[in-house]
């Protein structure tokens, strides 16, 4: 049934003495029910339950202290300030949340309000974090890693179920070692898990063999190499983790979050989203190392093929950029000047992105500019049928010192993929006396040795399905990559190899 509210206000006011309807007068109401049954032939039923609705004293609810914390954890505007009060009081039965595609126990599909308490034991430093930010609620361990999650409901009318998921989250928060924040930095937890993990190993390990170093073997095999504990590796290097003696590093790790395959062996999606971007080794020297090598041919064939794309604003021989009267991005092609839709609002040209293209043009004075703006665009290619294509990959994986054949922060020995912490056995001889440290991934992880290092015949390693390497090329607002020495540019895009199955954009090109 179609109401016309409006049509039905006007007769009523035709009925009305002073011609304007109050709905909070009772006599007004009855002329209501009367104009409602006469002129619209409505039933007794309707009528009865429009006017309940229209008397219904409006319960005034004082918002409790902790109401804005329930509305982070998925109380939406739909959610009544009563009903705030009420999963705050515990008038709702706790619900259990889900575990689906979780990185800490992928055996688990759900978790009750127990379950969760009883992982804030199982935590090194009994705490657990409750992030808010977006569209899913999640609870994560100290080291970051995804335990159960609430996807935020945009039902108009929650259920009772719904409520009772946001009340197990909310005494979940209450309890000890519990924090809630919007997020916590991606991967850096992990990696401080496994640091954590293998400190305390050694600790005890060196223990035994009276603080004497110790032969490395990583899944049982000999890396020949001796440590006698970790090692920090200083700014943003290839090498997630390293060991060595004395803390002067001599083994670097690429460490991965997440599982390889589930304990039937199935493989598994990707846990993780790239190999590495080619800003990392896409430099000057690596472009004068490689120039008219088959890697830079390769690399500038793909960036010329994403040129093309129809999706970019192009601008051949830009000279100059400014900004106009209104607000307006102007592009100068020598004489000629094109006003743009684009403002400084827009993260492609934000003040600093402003300033990075006209310190670009004031050294090329001159470039072919390609611009992308749209959010979610992507391309890629596989590296498996491009010349070239292994020794990007390799380059990606182990670090820009790939070609060196020695390990280093920048040319990994290994990359170990693991969702827990790594297993770390004591090794010993006959006479039980210490002799090595052997530390393996688990068997639903992944180790992938370098080759260059550790292959011989420098063998190419195997990748399952989703794990093997593609060249995309994808939109990220605040960064740019060149070729061509520089003459040509594209904003707002980025380069990066990536696992097939977290290569965003299914056009191969």
């Amino acid at each position: 049934m179609i109401i016309d509210f409006d049509r039905i206000l006007n007769d009523l006011s035709s009925k009305l003495k002073d011609g304007t309807p109050d709905l909070t007068n009772e006599q007004h109401l009855i002329k209501l029910f009367d104009v409602l049954k006469e002129e619209y032939n409505w039933p007794i039923d309707l009528r009865v339950r429009l006017l309940q609705n229209l008397t219904e004293v409006k319960e005034d609810v004082t918002p409790h202290s902790d109401s804005k914390i329930i509305r982070k954890m998925g109380a939406t505007s739909n959610v009544s300030d009563k009903q705030v009060n009420d999963i705050i009081n515990g008038n709702y039965k706790d619900e259990s949340i889900s575990g689906k595609g979780s990185s800490y126990d992928v055996s688990k599909d759900s978790y009750t309000l127990s379950d969760l308490k009883r992982t804030i034991t199982k935590q090194p430093e009994k705490k657990l974090y409750v992030t808010t930010a977006g569209t899913v609620i999640k609870v994560r361990s100290q080291y970051g890693e995804r335990i159960a999650h609430l996807n935020v409901s945009k039902a108009k009318t929650p259920t009772d179920s719904y409520l009772g998921k946001i009340s197990t989250i909310y005494k979940l928060s209450k309890e000890s070692g519990v924090e809630v924040k919007d997020k916590v930095a991606p991967g850096i937890g992990y990696e401080k898990m496994q640091i954590d993990n293998l400190d305390n190993h050694m600790t005890e390990m060196l223990r035994m063999s009276n603080h004497k170093t110790l032969s490395l073997f990583i899944n049982g095999k000999d890396t020949k190499v001796d440590i006698d504990g970790g090692a920090k590796v200083p700014g943003s290097p290839k090498a997630d983790l390293a060991l060595g003696i004395k803390g002067t590093p001599n083994f670097f790790v690429s460490y991965k979050h997440g599982d390889y395959v589930d304990l039937s062996g199935k493989e598994l999606k990707p846990s993780y989203q790239q190999y590495g971007s080619l800003k990392t080794f896409y430099t000057k020297e690596f472009n004068s190392a490689f120039e008219g090598n088959i890697i830079g041919k390769s690399t500038d064939d793909f960036l010329e093929t994403v040129s093309r794309q129809k999706d970019f604003t192009v601008f051949e021989g830009m000279t100059d950029v400014s900004v106009d009267d209104k607000g307006f991005i102007v592009i100068h092609q020598d004489k000629k000047t094109t006003t743009t839709k684009w403002t400084q609002k827009i993260e492609l040209w934000k003040p600093k992105r402003f300033t990075r293209v006209k310190n670009v043009l004031k050294k090329k004075r001159s470039i072919d500019a390609y611009f992308m703006d749209k959010s979610g665009w992507a391309v890629r290619r596989d590296l498996s049928k491009v010349p070239g294509g292994k020794e990007i990959s390799l380059l990606s994986i182990f670090g820009k010192d790939y070609n060196s054949g020695k390990g280093s922060i920048n040319n990994c020995h290994v990359l170990m993929q693991d969702s827990g912490a790594f297993g770390v056995q004591l090794m010993t001889d006959a006479d039980g006396l210490a002799t090595g440290v052997n530390i393996e991934v688990s068997n639903k992880g992944h180790l992938m040795w370098n080759p260059k290092i550790y292959g011989g015949k420098t063998t190419f390693p195997k990748f399952a399905d989703g794990y093997k390497p593609y060249l995309v090329a994808r939109y990220t607002g605040e960064m740019d990559i060149g070729w061509k020495n520089g003459k040509k540019i594209l904003f707002g895009a980025r380069l990066l190899v990536m696992p097939k199955g977290q290569a965003k954009g299914k056009k191969d090109i």
